[in-house]
């Protein structure tokens, strides 16, 4: 379970970014991924900075991404009948849930509990790649004639 995992990992929010180490071989699927640090960088940038109409965009930009790859993964694991996909599904609608609390959060100008979300979001991905998505990579790739 990915919430018993994040208790148990060691993180820094702050140092911790995206790397190759975290590839999973399936371009698409990594791209997307590398986009999602792209867009909490930005977060942390316009938290930063304090620009509150260009945050309103981004964090409406995260949401739709959110849905838009969620989407694509768990396509691409019905087409290569991964296992284990109504748990990544859990797991993808637990961040949903959490992105959504962050939405609220930065409306509500709750800039303490934005800045955890953030540091939420990126531990949340990189475990959530490394392991979860790790383990559907290969049927993916052999559906796609990528291996």
């Amino acid at each position: 379970n990915i919430e018993r995992k994040m208790t148990k990992t060691k993180y820094n929010p702050e140092t911790t970014n995206w790397n190759d180490s975290y590839l999973l071989g399936i371009p698409m699927i990594d791209n997307q991924h590398k986009k999602f640090f792209v867009i909490l960088d930005n977060l942390v940038t316009l938290n930063q900075k304090q620009e509150k109409s260009e945050m309103h965009s981004l964090i409406n930009e995260l949401q739709n991404y959110v849905i838009y790859h969620f989407k694509t993964e768990e396509d691409l694991m019905v087409k290569s009948q991964s296992p284990n996909i109504d748990l990544h599904v859990m797991e993808h609608e637990l961040f949903r849930k959490k992105v959504e609390e962050f939405h609220h959060s930065y409306y509500n100008n709750n800039e303490e509990l934005l800045n955890e979300m953030i540091s939420f979001m990126r531990k949340w991905l990189l475990i959530h790649i490394s392991g979860t998505d790790a383990e559907y990579a290969d049927s993916i790739k052999s559906t796609l004639g990528m291996q």
